[in-house]
């Protein structure tokens, strides 16, 4: 087995060494070969730990670990979005989800996407003990900065007009100062790059999980706005993000 991890490593090895030697000093090209091939290396220790051919004794055991974990949890197994009803159906958001929020345009699945984000952060279920989760929002449409005002006044209860015009009563500033002290404390991460392809998302996500030591609920927002190169036509690239975030969700 790890001899053949380290074949398999010569291999993605030899290939980025061809392509980092064939690729034009271009931001964007560089950029891409960083990602596949952090990508790459990945894959090569992922299938060294995991996969493969099992016997159903050892897929029996892992289940039954998985569910002894869970007896424990109660009904709230996964991450909380703090929607009653949702969790009650779902259970939580947990490990290897991948939900797709889907309406109309200007329904309000942003706005719901980040009561999620920050009730998520904020609020830990039972089971984590003192641990803080560690949520991660990929922003394609809305800049950081508007993000976080969003945030503060919900969280303030202060209408969001009087951060526009800067007409904000002492009481309100007051109220301000509460939500961002209480945000300030979360492990809330954003990342408003735009056009981001599901390669990057991957490698974002992945890299602030090992700096983190765990990652419990990615958001992002949205699909459409992703970039997947080399796609045929739009249903394929949609096709191809969603397969890409199920992966993702399985890491």
């Amino acid at each position: 087995k790890e001899t053949a991890a380290l074949r398999r490593l010569i291999a993605e090895a030899t290939e980025i060494l061809s392509r980092a030697f064939s690729t034009r000093p271009d931001g964007d090209a560089v950029q891409s070969l960083i990602d596949e091939s952090e990508n790459a290396i990945f894959k090569v220790a992922e299938r060294a730990h995991t996969g493969g051919v099992a016997p159903i004794a050892e897929a029996l055991q892992e289940t039954f670990r998985r569910i002894d974990s869970r007896s424990h949890r109660g009904s709230l197994t996964g991450i909380p979005s703090g929607y009653y009803d949702l969790d009650e159906m779902l259970c939580g958001f947990n490990a290897g989800d991948l939900v797709i929020l889907a309406a109309r345009p200007s329904m309000g699945k942003t706005a719901l996407a980040l009561n999620v984000f920050e009730h998520a952060a904020l609020n830990p279920p039972p089971w984590m003990e003192a641990e803080q989760p560690v949520v991660l929002a990929f922003s394609l449409e809305m800049g950081r900065q508007q993000i976080v005002s969003r945030m503060l006044c919900s969280r303030a209860r202060v209408d969001a007009h009087k951060l526009k015009t800067g007409n904000i009563p002492s009481e309100d500033y007051s109220e301000l100062s509460r939500a961002a002290g209480e945000l300030s404390s979360a492990r809330m991460f954003i990342d408003d790059t735009p056009g981001l392809s599901v390669m990057a998302m991957r490698s974002r996500a992945r890299r602030l999980k090992q700096q983190q030591k765990g990652l419990h609920l990615v958001i992002v927002d949205y699909l459409q706005l992703m970039t997947q190169p080399k796609a045929e036509s739009r249903q394929m690239e949609i096709s191809q993000i969603s397969r890409s975030l199920k992966e993702l969700a399985r890491e």
